[in-house]
């Protein structure tokens, strides 16, 4: 893991401008292991940029220091295997690493999609109520011209972290991330500040080419895909659903995934933008495992 994470760190912070947030997106289907690469990616990043910021000059403004002093990467890889190794670490769903709230005050910070989902109270005043709450994870379960507002903000020019001319609070942006324990978005402790010029954004539709999606997707500067066998997804899945409790045997289980999960990640390939600029990670075995392959 600690490599493929390393070779991704570096070619982000070759990219990081001076004025602007560096935008982040790591999709793919579900169980594909999204918030599993976005989380270390992130703790990556800042460390680089800690270990960097020890060798620059006092004299220099922090912020804009630190992002001046580029790493570099000798080749950029659209192709990355991974594979298992039985020692890594993994993140653990709905931990504090996840909710992004634990690097609130760092330069890069992850932001999970799953904050704009629609609230239960929202979905009961579908047309549909039974449907939206059994297909909750479906790309119209999800509030997504709130998402691209929260893009759109992030995209504005940000004021140096060392300015005496604006507050604190004149350019922080909050957003939501999701209680699994509630089953519901929350507003962030922290909202997005001046300070956060890095921010990965990892979710299902964060890379959607239809709709209110598309204008989102094509602000980003960096997009990560990850590639992964539809009947590995499958099976990740299905021992998600039951470890965790969400369905209690494995016919209901089987139900669930493929009655809900299957069908948006089908949903979900069929309108993702595939050109040169993205960057395709192969998630192989368990992705929770990971190493750079040969």
């Amino acid at each position: 893991m600690d490599g493929t994470i390393d070779q991704l760190a570096r070619l982000v912070l070759e990219r990081v401008p001076l004025d602007h947030r560096l935008l982040i997106a790591i999709a793919g289907v579900p169980g594909s292991g999204k918030s599993t690469l976005a989380y270390p990616l992130v703790d990556a990043i800042n460390a680089k940029l800690s270990s960097t910021s020890s060798t620059t000059a006092s004299s220099t403004p922090k912020t804009a220091g630190i992002l001046r002093a580029r790493t570099n990467i000798d080749q950029e890889t659209e192709l990355l295997d991974f594979r298992a190794q039985a020692n890594d670490d993994k993140i653990t769903e709905g931990s504090a690493a996840e909710s992004g709230e634990a690097h609130h005050d760092q330069i890069a910070i992850a932001v999970g999609l799953d904050g704009w989902h629609y609230s239960r109270a929202e979905l009961d005043k579908f047309p549909d109520p039974n449907e939206a709450r059994t297909r909750r994870g479906a790309a119209f379960t999800f509030d997504a011209p709130s998402y691209l507002a929260f893009i759109v903000a992030l995209r504005e020019s940000i004021p140096s972290t060392t300015s005496t001319t604006t507050t604190p609070s004149s350019f922080t942006i909050p957003y939501h991330t999701f209680s699994h324990s509630l089953k519901d978005p929350l507003p962030s402790l922290h909202p997005i500040t001046p300070q956060n010029r890095i921010i990965v954004i990892e979710g299902l539709y964060t890379l959607v080419k239809e709709g209110v999606w598309a204008s989102a997707t094509t602000r980003m500067d960096l997009r990560i895909w990850l590639e992964c066998d539809p009947k590995v997804v499958r099976e990740r899945l299905l021992r998600r659903c039951l470890k965790e409790g969400i369905e209690d045997t494995v016919e209901k289980a089987q139900q669930r995934v493929d009655g809900s999960d299957m069908l948006n990640g089908e949903w979900i390939s069929t309108r993702l933008t595939r050109d040169q600029d993205l960057i395709v990670i192969e998630s192989k075995e368990d992705v929770r495992l990971v190493t750079l392959g040969p």
